[in-house]
């Protein structure tokens, strides 16, 4: 299955609006901090998701509160088979404590298929190349298990480390950061050869 990370856009206009069916049937759906999403119900309206889209990224009229973020669509097969949301720093205590860079979400028709690692990893390569993030902070519930299976797949993939615990109103918060790129090529160039281990080791000594 042939995916990628774009910007939302018009493109995939027919399938954005199946996807929000599919995620306003699931019982309890609450898609990331973009309560817009389900309310959109015409052209006009998402016309206007885009441009609020397009302005977020911008720091344009975003609540009180709440930091730049960039969304993105993951397409597979050309179908929008989920969504990500990256803040683009975490000026807020809640994202400092428990909320994080990252937030995504699978088309629950898409769930199952092995999508949300690689667009994890994608995210990261994003967020290295347009945004300049060196280190990645990201959350979950301790009992949601697919999520801590594809953050600590993306731990073991690109390096990291695991983050004290945070305990909030709705219990434990296991906490993380990912390295994304951009923190290799500050710390020890890809033309070393070396491995994530070793990068991690050179980069380590490199803050020392």
């Amino acid at each position: 299955m042939e995916i990628k990370l774009v910007k939302p856009s018009k493109e995939y206009k027919e399938s954005f609006f199946e996807a929000v069916e599919e995620w306003e049937n699931r019982i309890g759906f609450k898609i990331l901090s973009v309560d817009d999403y389900v309310k959109v119900k015409n052209q006009n309206d998402f016309d206007n998701l885009l441009n609020s889209l397009e302005n977020a990224e911008k720091g344009i009229g975003l609540p009180d509160g709440f930091v730049p973020y960039s969304d993105l669509w993951l397409i597979a097969d050309e179908k929008m088979a989920g969504v990500v949301n990256i803040r683009h720093n975490l000026d807020n205590p809640v994202l400092t404590e428990w909320g994080g860079h990252i937030g995504y979400q699978i088309r629950p028709s898409y769930m199952g298929k092995g999508l949300a690692v690689p667009m994890f990893l994608a995210a990261l390569d994003f967020a290295a190349d347009n945004l300049k993030i060196e280190k990645i902070m990201v959350s979950c519930n301790e009992n949601n298990i697919p999520s801590r299976k594809t953050i600590e797949h993306a731990l073991r993939e690109r390096g990291g480390e695991e983050l004290e615990n945070f305990i909030n109103n709705k219990g434990v918060v296991k906490r993380y950061i990912i390295y994304t790129p951009m923190y290799y090529r500050k710390y020890a160039s890809d033309e070393l050869g070396l491995n994530n281990r070793q990068k991690q080791k050179f980069a380590k000594e490199a803050e020392a």
